[in-house]
Order: C-alpha cells, then structure tokens, then sequence
C-alpha cells in the first residue's frame, strides 16, 4: 500500500512524499531514499557504481534491481527505465 502511494504522490507532482526516519519501505531503484525513481536517483546510482559516492544506510537493497547481489551497469539501465516511466520493467527478480 505504501508503495503505490508513494508512486500516486510522485506521479502526481503536487508535493515530494516523505518518510519518516527509520520507516520501513522499499521502492526499487529509490537511490537517495525520498520515494520516488527519477533523475536524481540515476545520477546517484551512476555514481555509486563509478566509487564516487556510496549508498546511503538502509537504500543499497532498493539499487540491487536484478537480484544478483550487486550494484552495476546492469541495475542502473532498470533504474533508468522506471525514471524514464516505465514502472514494471522485466528484472529477474522472484
């Protein structure tokens, strides 16, 4: 539920959703944790990947889009496909 609210506010562009601190939530390819996949979180995940920044607490997991445990190239053309609108892109996870 929480998700697709946070989806609904995103995509609505009226106001940025928030989470509480510590909340519990996931939203694949969220790299900077605000609730929403955009630009901002491709730029972050392209970075993360180059060794120029590192992910913040609690957010690795939500990188991690194909479930191989790792955080590459691989993962930053899923994240980029949901920021460009499509939410439900084929990522070989169970």
């Amino acid at each position: 539920m929480k998700k697709i609210l946070l989806s609904a506010v995103a995509l609505a562009g009226l106001f940025a959703a928030s989470v509480p601190a510590g909340a519990a939530y996931e939203v694949k390819g969220d790299a900077n944790c605000d609730g929403a996949v955009n630009i901002f979180d491709v730029v972050r995940t392209q970075n993360i990947i180059l060794g120029r920044s590192v992910p913040y607490p609690g957010c690795e997991i939500d990188l991690d889009m194909n479930c191989d445990e790792k955080v590459n190239v691989f993962d930053l053309v899923l994240i980029r496909t949901v920021a460009l609108g499509n939410e439900n892109p084929s990522t070989g996870c169970n």
